[in-house]
Order: C-alpha cells, then sequence, then structure tokens
C-alpha cells in the first residue's frame, strides 16, 4: 500500500510498457453522449502521437467536498508523510470530452494538514500514445477508458488518471439529468487509488512523472512491473469498482458534483 516498495531497473520498465504487439486496444462498451449534442464519434488517432497534450478549452471545474474511507485509508493514500490531523478534503474535476466521446484532463485531491495545502493532481492527457514498433496500444488516445456508458439503467463515468506517485480511478455512479436540456445536474461518485511501488520518485519536470517511468505511456497501458495500475474491471467496464486483488482500494466518496462543469463537452 505505500508508495515505498522496490524500483525495477528504468531499461526492463520500458520493455515492460511498451510489450510486443501493435494491436490497438478496444473498448468494451459504448461511450455515451451525456449532453444533447449530437457527436459521432470519429478516429481521432494519428501516428507518432504525443499523449502529452493536456490542454483544456476551459480550465473552470468544479470543486465538492471530499469524504475519505477513513483517516487510515487517507494516510496509505499520501504514504509519503505521515499525517497529523488532516481536514478541509477537497476533489476538484475539471475534464473535456474529446470527438471519441472520450474525457481528458485532471482530477485533484486536496487537504490541508497542519496549517499547510497539499494537493495531488492527476491526470489524463487529450493526445494518442505515440508510436512504438512493436508496441502495445500505438496511437490509441491517452484517456481512451475515459468515458460515460449505460451500466443497466443507469449512465455511469469511469476512467484513469495518474500521478508521479500513482494513480486513480474515478468514478459517477448515479445517472446524469438532462432535464435542462444542457446536461447538467449534480453527480456523485467515489475515487478508489493505486500507489505505485517504488523506493525513490524524482519527478521529471517535463512530464510530470516519475523520472523511472517512460514518458510514452500513461500507467493504464503499462502491462507489468511497478508502474501498471490497469484495471480489468474499468478497461472492460465490467464493474465500477476496480479489484483490490489488482491493487486498488477505495479512498473516498464525495456528492453534489456539476456534471456540466466538471465534464464539459466539445461543444460547450
Amino acid at each position: 500500500m505505500m508508495r515505498m516498495k522496490i524500483i525495477l531497473t528504468l531499461s526492463l520498465i520500458l520493455v515492460l510498457a511498451v510489450g510486443c504487439s501493435s494491436n490497438k486496444t478496444t473498448s468494451a462498451s459504448t461511450p455515451v453522449d451525456t449532453t444533447t449534442t449530437t457527436t459521432t464519434p470519429v478516429d481521432t488517432a494519428e501516428p507518432g502521437g504525443s499523449g502529452t497534450d493536456n490542454t483544456l478549452t476551459d480550465s473552470s471545474g468544479d470543486t465538492v467536498t471530499f469524504t475519505p474511507v477513513s483517516l487510515s485509508r487517507f494516510n496509505s493514500y499520501v504514504g509519503i508523510r505521515a499525517l497529523n490531523n488532516p481536514k478541509d478534503f477537497k476533489i476538484s474535476v475539471n475534464l473535456e470530452q474529446d470527438g471519441d466521446l472520450k474525457y481528458y484532463g485532471s482530477v485533484q485531491i486536496s487537504y490541508t494538514d497542519n496549517n499547510q495545502s497539499y494537493t495531488g493532481t492527476f491526470e489524463a492527457g487529450s493526445g494518442d500514445n505515440v508510436y512504438i514498433k512493436n508496441g502495445y496500444d500505438n496511437n490509441v488516445a491517452e484517456a481512451f477508458y475515459n468515458y460515460w456508458y449505460n451500466n443497466g439503467s443507469k449512465t455511469v463515468f469511469s476512467g484513469f488518471f495518474q500521478d508521479a506517485l500513482g494513480s486513480i480511478v474515478l468514478v459517477i455512479d448515479n445517472s446524469v439529468n438532462q432535464g435542462d436540456g444542457q446536461g447538467s445536474g449534480y453527480v456523485s461518485g467515489a475515487v478508489y487509488f493505486k500507489n505505485f511501488a517504488q523506493v525513490n520518485i524524482t519527478i521529471n519536470p517535463q512530464t510530470g512523472l516519475s523520472n523511472e517511468q517512460s514518458a510514452n505511456r500513461k500507467c493504464w497501458f503499462i502491462y507489468d512491473g511497478p508502474y501498471n495500475c490497469r484495471a480489468s474491471n474499468i478497461i472492460k467496464k465490467a464493474s465500477l469498482v476496480p479489484s483490490e486483488s489488482e491493487g486498488y482500494y477505495k479512498l473516498g466518496t464525495f456528492s453534489g458534483l456539476s456534471a456540466s462543469k466538471s465534464f464539459r463537452s466539445v461543444s460547450n
């Protein structure tokens, strides 16, 4: 659970990150457009995409209170420092839809402790994975798994985001109210986290990732090693809950998040 374990060598990590196949990833569920604007999905993948473009046309998003499962669990999430009396927990969601109905942007979890403010910023970019010869998931959107879909009678969302220390899965577990014709409404959900297994952390200022992690792939496209944050249930949209057997634990919940501010369509 702690973010401090064993680092594999960079060369091994790079091999594990890219794999040995050129097969493109496919989604298990059909993305749902939660706005009233009709959007025709298109293939936005281009050879040699950077996978690092996090540009948003609007930087507002929405911020609400975040309720940790327990202080013990939150302490495990933080990992790199012992907490004294954390409070004022908040979550900020600032995402934007691409042409394929996938959402890129950032999720921030913030708190104060000992009169100091701390914020973890987890991101998924708007670009595509770079092309790597014999690599997995070439030219696939970095935000490929981040979309709304129909789960029975409900429209729900799940997606991956990461920082230098680990990853989170953002889950919205209730339907979007489109009664006003603008896709607005207030939604609730949960966050699940997985810390990377590593000893030393040096953040590359150019990528925002650990220097030991390949900048060519975010962790949900890494298939083995300490930077693998894949979660089968989220990838296949088989469940809204990532499995503890794959290293994910529920961090906390939130409600009252504005859907229209937090999940903006390309037309907004």
